[in-house]
């Protein structure tokens, strides 16, 4: 799976921990992560992000995820091209307003081992 031509929703989640939530049109389905704080928004910027298990609907207004449940607000989307995917690392880059530029998701070492994978995205 490379080289493909995707969406994106990202979406603020406002719950008593509020966090943005990213959700990728893949396929036939949907790739999702919760971020506790930010998204990178210059060159070399880290930020963590949650893999998100379960049901996604990108048109749902509330929502309930590991933070809680509460609104959510499209906040950005757009087009993206991945550019691969691989068990642990996935290219690619988006055209948004908030979420533009070129990106790698990562899973470190210590990301592996938690309850939830944990990924960094880095702006390339």
């Amino acid at each position: 799976m490379s080289g493909m031509r995707s969406s994106f929703v990202l979406k603020r989640h406002r719950t008593n921990n509020p966090h943005y939530d990213l959700i990728f049109n893949v396929g036939s389905g949907f790739k999702a992560w919760i971020f506790p704080n930010r998204l990178p928004s210059i060159s070399g910027e880290r930020a963590l992000a949650i893999e998100s298990e379960g049901a996604i609907d990108v048109s749902e207004t509330e929502v309930r995820d590991e933070y809680g449940i509460g609104d959510t607000e499209v906040i950005d989307m757009g087009d993206c091209y991945i550019n691969g995917i691989k068990e642990s690392k996935i290219e690619f880059e988006a055209n948004g307003n908030l979420l533009e530029g070129s990106f790698i998701f990562l899973v470190p070492g210590w990301g592996r081992f938690s309850k939830k994978r944990q990924w960094v995205l880095i702006k390339r």
